[in-house]
């Protein structure tokens, strides 16, 4: 018998709240999740564009164009309003999320 693992309800709004959010949040999500993954390292603007690239290939690959502009239109802006400088991943993933709130 295959047990299904219970997602607490803080999990479960989550998902939800991920699941709805526009192209460009999961977007800018997405490339905060990468960041993330190496809090320690010193990020540049080339590491930020890599993420913003490898996020946008997994996120909007399924989306049509009119899609992929809008959401990308969506996400550069909500980066120039939100994100400064940030020196390591987990500082520029926080920035990116907090951008996220408003793509």
């Amino acid at each position: 018998m295959q047990q299904r693992t219970q997602l607490s309800q803080a999990d479960e709004a989550l998902q939800r709240a991920r699941a709805t959010r526009s192209a460009a949040s999961r977007l800018l999500l997405a490339a905060a999740d990468l960041l993330a993954s190496q809090p320690e390292q010193q990020v540049d603007d080339l590491d930020l564009l890599g993420a913003f690239a490898a996020a946008g290939a997994s996120v909007l690959a399924q989306c049509s164009r009119a899609v992929r502009d809008a959401a990308l239109t969506r996400a550069r802006r909500a980066i120039s309003a939100a994100v400064g400088p940030a020196s390591t991943g987990a500082e520029c993933a926080l920035q990116l999320r907090l951008a996220a709130q408003a793509a």
